[in-house]
């Protein structure tokens, strides 16, 4: 919207159907979360063209961040563990206490 770009939005069921699309010719681009495309713009597949975050990523450092060209621009995702409705309070606190664990690795 702010650019005056317009676009239809596509809904895929998954990154994974949305990617082979792109990467056939059959939608032109999409959003979507670097650590499922980077594979793909690393060979080749597909052309990264910038990234939503309000900085260029250690990753693609050749990938501007789309704030250079559209100023203020930011846009991230949040992501979440979620467990089954009514799963018990046990369970929920060994996985808080697991994921918590592996995040405290080095």
């Amino acid at each position: 919207m702010v650019t005056g770009i317009n676009m239809i939005h596509v809904p895929y069921r998954s990154s994974t159907q949305a990617l082979t699309d792109v990467i056939s010719g059959q939608a032109q681009l999409m959003f979507d979360g670097i650590p499922s495309s980077v594979a793909h713009v690393k060979a080749g597949e597909l052309r990264a063209l910038g990234v939503t975050t309000a900085a260029r990523q250690a990753v693609l450092p050749d990938v501007p961040s789309i704030s250079e060209f559209v100023p203020d621009y930011e846009a991230s995702s949040w992501l979440g563990i979620v467990a089954p409705k009514g799963t018990p309070d046990e369970i929920a606190d060994r996985l808080n206490n697991e994921i918590n664990a592996a995040l405290h690795q080095s």
